[in-house]
């Protein structure tokens, strides 16, 4: 018979073996908790944001070529740069108006290309950032001007409802000579230095033509005029009254 001493030892080995056992599995049970973690955080989708005020890329000789930019409060801007590090073109957001700018090797703009708030505009630029030529269409009417070097309005050319228009201007922007077709009617009108119009030569709806001097004032003060084949001339004073007729 098993003496009560053997049985002691028997049940002692028993709850150790049963104790190690009891560990070994805990032991498998995290290995494969934390197994698991390493597998589902390694599947788990990538962040799909990338976040910051600069993104610089380089060519692959390290040199900067695409700067995307908002380090400039209300300016941010998407730049590309040649190889000696000028920017020679880009994207920009300028007072909440969208452009794209083109620059010369030197780094200075010489073309923008803008969408205000009137409406779309191009314009280009001299070595000394004047804008030389400007194309537009502001209140939806299209429209061409020319600078001259001090940033003088010289030529202007537009085409409203009643057709289209050309305006030379002297050094004071003030127009001085413009040829217009308005509503079917050819005319040419000649201004003072003051903007005076003291000459106009125009063609009505029925072909005839017409010449008109005005005083400083704009006042009609003669007439020549074709109609048909009858030629008349017309002479009024400054109170409008008529001095001389013929026919």
């Amino acid at each position: 018979m098993t003496s009560s001493r053997e049985l002691q030892a028997l049940k002692d080995r028993m709850e150790k073996m049963e104790t190690r056992s009891r560990r070994i599995r805990n032991l498998s049970l995290s290995g494969f908790l934390a197994l698991l973690s390493v597998l589902l955080l390694g599947q788990a989708a990538p962040s799909k944001t990338l976040e910051g005020q600069e993104l610089i890329l380089t060519d692959g000789n390290g040199l900067r070529r695409v700067v995307i930019s908002a380090q400039v409060a209300g300016e941010p801007v998407i730049a590309l740069l040649d190889v000696e590090g000028q920017i020679r073109a880009g994207m920009r957001l300028r007072d909440g108006d969208p452009g794209m700018f083109l620059n010369d090797t030197h780094g200075r703009e010489a073309m923008r290309m803008a969408l205000g708030s009137a409406g779309p505009e191009i314009f280009l630029y001299d070595d000394n950032q004047v804008a030389r030529t400007g194309f537009a269409v502001q209140n939806n009417v299209p429209g061409l001007f020319l600078r001259d070097a001090d940033r003088k309005e010289r030529l202007n050319i537009t085409v409203q409802d009643g057709g289209p228009s050309i305006m030379l201007k002297d050094s004071s922007e003030r127009s001085r000579l413009q040829l217009a077709f308005n509503n079917n009617r050819p005319m040419i009108l000649l201004s003072d230095q003051n903007a005076a119009a003291r000459i106009s030569v125009l063609v009505d709806r029925d072909g005839d033509p017409s010449v008109n001097l005005r005083d400083h004032a704009s006042n009609a003060a003669a007439r020549f005029s074709l109609t048909g084949s009858e030629p008349s001339i017309l002479l009024i004073e400054k109170n409008g009254d008529k001095i001389f007729e013929r026919p």
